[in-house]
């Protein structure tokens, strides 16, 4: 379909987006999206005000006294005043900063001179924004099984139904999450599926520059995870793995968010192991360089229907296809489609042999199959069915409008 026929409807707005995480961090879907987006129409990306013990930090000390907004992507992002600050306990007075933050998008939504509003919801902590705000179209987009989290609350609960229930459009990352939510909305909500797909340009395109130097002294065979490292590898499994197989290098990249006491004397003790080496955050256009530099890449989660992480649609799954090489993942729901292409084991003994013959033989697939899987699941894509989705809205929107006119 022409572009011009596809956003006639829908270029005329500006989209306003709340989500937890800042924009300068690690790149998620949110990014990813709201980039592509943001060549298409307006894209203004605001986070959460600070809370009270978080006065001194340096999230705090970086912030401006009167806020501001900044391009960064083709994105404005909403840098909130240093005065902004919320104590949760003080329900009125964090009840009170949202609806200042709030009014604050709104108004800057309005300098913009477009004719309508699109909010998109990532988390339903920032329910209280929607009727200030007052959007044309709202949309709920669950990137994990939030109610997984060990701090749900009651609230949080009641907030993720009003979304269900009041958004016009509800979008998951995963079918397995959409089928909780569908569980959760019990007015049998219609929910829309928009799996995390791939800079395919960059991930396919990895190995054709150098090996990144920290990587380049790492003997083979390298055995690599990219991401966040946090509870929900199983580190235990990779201790394990690493200890039986000391010729084979575990290389771990990405920034490292341990709570758990006990999750982070497992990741001292695997730390510990001479084939053991993490590397830490890198910028996320560096990681195809350190993608396509390992011999096989691995999705080792937890596999344990109470978290989080095994329901969702992991991002990096589709950047390990593009960059051709063998991969290896637990068994999660979202992975089981991939089995052409990707080995998946549920036992310490099925790592073993999936991680040996991805090593001796390559393992499941070819570099050229998995490459084809991924290039089908590139972010723009993704984009354009988002984009028609909101389209479709929109113009059901304006049409009932002439209608009643």
């Amino acid at each position: 379909m022409n572009d011009t026929v596809l956003y006639s409807s829908f270029e005329d707005s500006v989209v306003i987006a709340l989500s937890p995480n800042p924009w300068d961090g690690e790149w998620m879907n949110r990014q990813q999206v709201l980039s592509r987006l943001a060549r298409k129409v307006t894209v203004v990306y605001s986070t959460p005000a600070l809370t009270h013990w978080e006065l001194g930090s340096q999230s705090w000390r970086g912030a401006r006294w009167f806020g501001g907004f900044d391009n960064r992507d083709g994105v404005w992002i909403d840098r909130l005043p240093r005065l902004f600050v919320r104590v949760p306990k003080w329900r009125f007075q964090s009840r009170l900063v949202d609806f200042l933050a709030a009014a604050r998008l709104r108004r800057f939504a309005r300098r913009q001179g477009k004719s309508k509003v699109v909010l998109i919801v990532y988390r339903p902590e920032f329910v209280g924004y929607v009727r200030t705000i007052d959007p044309d179209i709202l949309v709920y987009y669950a990137f994990d099984a939030y109610d997984t989290d060990q701090y749900w609350t009651q609230f949080l609960s009641d907030s993720q139904v009003f979304l269900l229930r009041a958004a016009d459009l509800v979008i998951a990352s995963s079918h397995a999450i959409a089928d909780r939510l569908r569980i959760t909305s019990r007015d049998g909500s219609e929910i829309s599926v928009l799996e995390n797909g791939v800079d395919y340009s960059a991930f396919s395109s990895g190995s054709l520059g150098q090996c990144p130097e920290d990587l380049a002294k790492i003997p083979h065979p390298r055995i690599g995870w990219t991401g966040r490292l946090n509870s929900k590898l199983d580190f235990l499994l990779l201790l394990s793995l690493a200890g039986a197989n000391p010729s084979w290098s575990f290389v771990m990249v990405g920034p490292e968010v341990f709570y758990d006491p006990a999750t982070a004397r497992v990741v001292e003790e695997f730390k510990s192991l001479p084939n053991v080496y993490f590397l830490g955050a890198k910028h996320h256009s560096e990681l195809p360089g350190y993608v396509a530099s390992m011999d096989v890449n691995i999705m080792s989660y937890v596999v344990d229907e109470d978290q989080w992480s095994y329901y969702g649609f992991p991002l990096k799954l589709h950047e390990y296809l593009a960059a051709g090489k063998p991969v290896v993942s637990a068994d999660l729901p979202s992975v089981r489609e991939y089995s052409s292409v990707i080995a998946i084991a549920k036992s310490q003994e099925e790592w073993q042999q999936c991680l040996l013959e991805a090593i001796d033989s390559g393992g499941v697939g070819d570099t050229d199959a998995r490459r084809n899987v991924a290039r089908l699941n590139d972010w723009n894509l993704r984009v354009e069915y988002f984009l028609a989705m909101l389209s479709s809205i929109s113009e059901s929107d304006d049409t009932s409008r002439d209608a009643a006119e």
